[in-house]
């Protein structure tokens, strides 16, 4: 990671730290404060020159919007889609919402919406709801996000039945919750999709 600890976007130092402990506690290396500038099958290089051997290569640095080619004052930094406070994108005739982690979504006092599936999941209900109500004539309602840099509230799953709870920038509590909260999530997707499949 380019970041000198794990989970630096979060500034949490505590989560930083127990990540850390508890990735290695697992075997994990971890690699820090140093991009990778090649990906290939078999291993990546960094920018030191250092090339690092794997039998598998997952790629999961950083955020990037994804690729929706929009007028530039629709598109915000990362190429996510820029909305206002309905969820509205800029430069499309007001008539275009957009959510979860397509979009920058931030509200009044400069605080961004994490990438994260609770958040997607409300803000996508949010922009339903304005879409039905543009469709009826009625008011939009403004959208402000609750899990944002202002107001961390994250459980991580770290693996077999470990996990983090984050509050704010200073708690972070190890727990088993986040990864039987991961594992309900991925069995009701599951079922929903052997569901719509016929």
């Amino acid at each position: 990671d380019l970041l000198p600890e794990p989970l630096g976007l979060l500034r949490n130092p505590t989560a930083s730290r127990k990540t850390r402990e508890i990735l290695e506690e697992m075997g994990a290396t971890l690699l820090l404060g140093e991009p990778v500038v090649k990906v290939e099958p078999r291993g990546v290089t960094l920018k030191s020159g250092r090339r690092v051997e794997a039998d598998v290569v997952v790629w999961s640095a950083g955020f990037r919007g994804p690729g929706i080619e929009a007028p530039k004052e629709a598109l915000a930094r990362g190429g996510f889609l820029q909305v206002d406070e309905n969820l509205r994108v800029p430069g499309l005739g007001g008539r275009v919402l957009a959510a979860g982690d397509a979009a920058a979504i931030a509200d009044a006092r400069g605080c961004t919406a994490l990438k994260m599936a609770r958040e997607a999941i409300r803000s996508g209900a949010a922009a339903a709801a304005n879409v039905a109500a543009m469709l009826d004539g009625g008011s939009l309602e403004a959208y402000r996000p609750r899990l944002s840099t202002c107001a961390i509230q994250a459980g991580l799953s770290l693996g077999p039945k470990r996990g983090l709870l984050l509050l704010g920038r200073a708690v972070a509590v190890e727990s088993m919750i986040p990864h039987y909260y991961h594992e309900h999530l991925r069995r009701a997707y599951q079922k929903l999709l052997a569901t719509a499949g016929g």
